[in-house]
């Protein structure tokens, strides 16, 4: 499919026979779409452009003696529409992330979860070797690229977006152990580099001898606010990140 793009875009005269084409299947006048390796999802929208534009492809190729060697069956064609199931939650999930108006560290992790999770379920409901092959071959690198190197880094992220905090990891069946290891990684940090701080800039009041006697009895705790914020429930889904913690 790849070299029959090529070949198609390359020539004015076969692009105007791919117009023709377009015209005579009753189907949009598009262009198609080359597959660059340099820019995000290509790949996809070249094949989605070029399933919207199946019919004029196979004319073109089929007629075109020097094209006839790109002419794609029709099992060519099932395996291309499954691929194109699989790339695109990859483009829903760069979609997301390249459409925010800040920085998204902290969806880092739940990204990568979704990716993971919806090619395991692509891998499960599909019985062609074919398929089931590009779905393995896509996990292995999305976990090439998990967060592992400087991992507390995500964890601290995911769990400081108030969207997400550790509820994140109970909504999607994360084990106990991970949940308790990534809420002892952000107390760990919150410990030894802000909550020490904060407590040295309260400057304490000149206690009072009677409200001490009064009021002996009450012992007051420091503000934790690291667990009131992780007491405290999520946020909307659709709040602006950086406006909330303002």
């Amino acid at each position: 499919l790849r070299k029959l793009v090529i070949k198609i875009r390359s020539s004015p005269l076969r692009r105007e026979k791919f117009q023709k084409q377009c015209l005579a299947a009753s189907l949009p006048l598009l262009q198609l779409i080359p597959d660059i390796k340099t820019r995000w999802n290509s790949t996809e929208l070249m094949i989605e452009r070029a399933l919207k534009l199946k019919q004029a492809l196979h004319n073109v190729s089929s007629s075109d003696r020097d094209l006839r060697k790109f002419l794609l069956s029709e099992d060519e064609w099932d395996y291309i529409q499954e691929i194109s199931k699989i790339l695109e939650h990859f483009k829903v999930a760069s979609d997301y992330i390249t459409g925010q108006k800040y920085p998204t560290l902290s969806f880092s992790v739940p990204v990568y979860n979704y990716l993971l999770d919806k090619i395991e379920a692509e891998l499960n409901k599909n019985r062609n070797e074919t398929i089931k092959n590009v779905c393995r071959l896509a996990k292995k690198k999305i976990k090439s690229y998990y967060p592992t190197t400087d991992g507390d880094v995500y964890i601290i992220a995911t769990i400081l977006d108030p969207r997400l905090k550790l509820q994140y990891y109970a909504d999607n069946n994360w084990e106990e152990y991970y949940i308790n290891d990534a809420k002892r990684i952000i107390i760990d940090a919150w410990t030894n580099y802000y909550k020490n701080n904060d407590l040295a800039m309260v400057v304490p009041n000149k206690p009072d001898p009677l409200l001490n006697h009064v009021f002996k009895k009450q012992k007051t705790q420091p503000n934790d606010e690291l667990k009131r914020y992780l007491g405290e429930e999520v946020i909307d889904s659709e709040l602006d990140v950086l406006q909330w913690w303002k």
